[in-house]
């Protein structure tokens, strides 16, 4: 199967940046970089105990085409949910990217 065959996803890639807001004070938000496709395969779901609460974790492996710039202080959105970039791996041909991923148990 091609890669072309594998990316069914459409994702989103956001950088943090920051504005101002209502009352002049800068804040953290996050912006859009780019809207591909991707390939997504989860790899694991746990919980974690913090602040003596369940924060449920899921991993995945989202695999998109080569791009030039993407790093871990990024991170990806499906489906309106936020996932952190731990990893960028390129492959070795140049033709995609595997972004190593966790979604929950942080603020996004």
């Amino acid at each position: 199967m091609g890669l072309a065959a594998q990316l069914v996803y459409r994702i989103t890639l956001q950088q943090r940046s920051t504005a101002q807001d209502a009352y002049g004070q800068q804040a953290a938000t996050w912006s859009d970089v780019a809207s591909v496709w991707a390939g997504i395969d989860y790899v694991d779901g746990k919980e974690d105990v913090a602040s003596a609460s369940l924060q449920p974790t899921t991993t995945a492996k989202v695999t998109i085409r080569w791009r030039a710039g993407v790093t871990p202080a990024m991170r990806v959105v499906y489906r309106g949910q936020a996932w952190n970039i731990g990893a960028v791996l390129p492959a070795r041909n140049r033709r995609e990217l595997l972004l190593l991923c966790t979604a929950g148990g942080f603020d996004g």
